[in-house]
């Protein structure tokens, strides 16, 4: 058993859920299991406790608590594999590189100059 709503996440059954004045829910299976659950007033990426008419006048929506989506069944595929002999090479590479640091020094230097114009460096390229 699943809850989706009580307001201490630390409270697995449902009583206990009843007792801090929380809501025991089971998770919903089919769309109006999940609109059942109640709508709130949603604006700036979050949802808030406004009343409906506080929530227009903030020029807010009341919408959906949770969003029912189903699922979309697909064929199976099988993967060939195939079974290789275990080699023991080494799987690193020495490769050139320029080390970060240096990196983070060119454009500490390039963002203290005047317009950052210093051409003919990696700065002036990046910033193209």
């Amino acid at each position: 058993m699943f809850h989706v709503q009580c307001r201490n996440t630390t409270i697995f059954n449902a009583g206990n859920c009843s007792l801090v004045g929380g809501t025991w829910r089971l998770p919903s299976f089919n769309a109006s299991q999940c609109a059942s659950i109640g709508q709130a007033c949603y604006g700036r990426r979050h949802f808030s406790l406004k009343n409906s008419s506080d929530c227009s006048l903030c020029r807010e929506e009341v919408r959906d608590i949770y969003g029912y989506y189903t699922g979309t069944w697909s064929n199976d595929s099988l993967v060939p594999l195939a079974w290789k002999p275990r080699a023991w090479v080494s799987q690193n590479q020495w490769v050139e590189i320029i080390p970060q640091y240096k990196i983070d020094d060119l454009f500490r230097k390039c963002a203290s100059l005047p317009l950052c114009a210093v051409h003919g460096s990696l700065a002036h390229h990046a910033a193209l």
